[in-house]
């Protein structure tokens, strides 16, 4: 099932919604993102919608330790996604 997450209103004009660690911007966490960011990273897949959402890490880089970091949270019991402030990265 879904985990609580953490939700903040990034552009309130455009009453636009992001979570960190949701990739591709469905509104939830879960093995559809970090398979996006691959798909983005390796495929030359969409980019994601929300940028600092897909940084799952918060390290200010989208790479492989993001899809990584929310495999670990979702299977195994690993740290939750830091807070979002914003889209940017």
């Amino acid at each position: 099932g879904n985990r609580p997450g953490r939700r903040v209103s990034t552009a309130p004009a455009e009453q636009f919604e992001a979570e960190r660690g949701d990739s591709n911007g469905d509104g939830s966490v879960n093995i559809s993102d970090p398979t996006f960011i691959l798909q983005h990273l390796f495929l030359g897949g969409e980019a994601p919608p929300c940028e600092a959402a897909a940084d799952s890490n918060a390290d200010g880089n989208l790479d492989i330790s993001d899809p990584t970091y929310t495999l670990q949270w979702l299977f195994l019991g690993g740290p939750a996604h830091p807070d979002l402030s914003s889209c940017d990265l």
